[in-house]
């Protein structure tokens, strides 16, 4: 896949800084994006699998426009969580996170333990709200 854009200040994105294939994060804004394939492998690999997420994403009904890297312009759906939003492309079902949101919905853990199971399951967790709408 090229390097994608980032959907909320379409500067290019760099898959280094969260360590996950298939994860960018945007080096100026701090946004995150999940192409919609990587989410949707993402809640098939879940299935069964128990979740330390005490918390539910809620559908605000809203809209935000932003540049999907895959699909163009477009009103990307949102939901809230944790006191954060996180939005989702209605053509691919990407995922974009803003600054910080994806670090204030996992659970805390001490520094340098590996967190990619709970990001993985916070981002099935939110693209199941999604998917529900």
């Amino acid at each position: 896949m090229p390097v994608p854009h980032c959907p909320s200040c379409i500067e290019p994105m760099s898959s280094v800084e969260l360590e996950t294939p298939g994860f960018w994060s945007c080096l100026y804004c701090e946004g995150n994006w999940i192409p919609g394939p990587e989410v949707a492998a993402l809640i098939s690999q879940a299935k069964g699998v128990s979740t330390p997420i005490t918390w539910t994403p809620q559908q605000t009904g809203k809209t935000v426009r932003l540049a999907c890297p895959s699909c163009g312009p477009a009103a990307f759906a949102q939901v809230a969580a944790q006191g954060t939003l996180a939005h989702s492309c209605p053509t691919c079902h990407g995922i974009y996170l803003p600054k910080g949101a994806l670090q204030t919905l996992l659970p805390s853990r001490p520094a340098g333990e590996d967190r990619s199971v709970e990001a993985a399951l916070t981002l099935v967790t939110i693209a199941a709200a999604f998917l529900s709408q």
